[in-house]
């Protein structure tokens, strides 16, 4: 069967042709893209996806600090992509599953967005398990998940600003709160956290999560969008770690 002309993502998800390696970064090399943290070739997979326009070389990003408590705490094969590559991430992704197949063993993916990264985790899940990339997304983790689209950011920005600044309100517009949906085998788990002292630039609820944690201080610590993640580095990891265990322990 011959594929046609589509975009790569959808080339690749649907598993056309041999799985492509080329144009991967190397394993243990940051870049501002793209972070290979470590490859195995058996146990668990673990994609993380930080915000828009957070570079993956960044030692000071608290996404990029979870990645490696994941490697440490959770084993198998780590890595973070930004948004911008989203067709390595799924080219890595295939490449990893295929050594998984070759063994027999199950392959199971756990996912972690910040900001546009949520959306973007979101939208792996679910063309991941359609593509039949994985077998199972074991936990999906979003951080302050935002609608992703400059265009539609801006339309949500002037949203919010109008009962934020009249009424005090803050309205989650630019929140995003459509994640897949959790059936407890194909997708086990979605945990999402999110804050609201930032004022307009914050997320809210996901109706279709299993969990939903609002992130606050009462010390007056300066907690907000663009630094959730950090305070949220070994919580996530030990999220992602106990989804890997028998039965996706909570």
């Amino acid at each position: 069967m011959s594929c046609r002309p589509l975009m790569m993502s959808a080339i690749l998800l649907a598993g056309c042709g041999e799985v492509m390696t080329s144009g991967l970064p190397p394993v243990g090399v940051p870049r501002p893209l793209a972070y290979v943290v470590r490859e195995e070739r058996s146990g668990p997979i673990s994609i993380i996806f930080p915000g828009r326009s957070a570079p993956t070389d960044d030692v000071t990003l608290g996404i990029r600090e979870t990645a490696l408590r994941i490697a440490q705490r959770a084993g198998g094969s780590v890595a973070l992509f930004s948004w911008k590559v989203y067709d390595q991430a799924v080219r890595w992704a295939r490449k990893e599953a295929a050594l998984r197949r070759e063994s027999g063993e199950r392959v199971s993916l756990a996912l972690v967005g910040h900001s546009w990264g949520g959306p973007t985790a979101a939208r792996f899940a679910e063309e991941s398990l359609a593509g039949g990339i994985v077998d199972e997304v074991s936990v999906l983790v979003t951080i302050d998940a935002i609608d992703k689209g400059y265009a539609k950011n801006t339309i949500e920005w002037w949203a919010a600003l109008i009962p934020e600044a009249v009424f005090g309100a803050r309205w989650p517009v630019m929140a995003f709160t459509a994640g897949p949906l959790v059936d407890g085998e194909r997708v086990r788990r979605h945990v999402n956290y999110y804050q609201i002292d930032s004022p307009m630039l914050h997320g809210a609820p996901v109706p279709t999560a299993t969990e939903n944690h609002e992130v606050w201080f009462s010390q007056g610590q300066e907690l907000g969008h663009g630094n959730l993640d950090n305070f949220l580095i070994d919580i996530v990891a030990e999220d992602v770690r106990r989804s890997f265990l028998p039965g996706g322990a909570p």
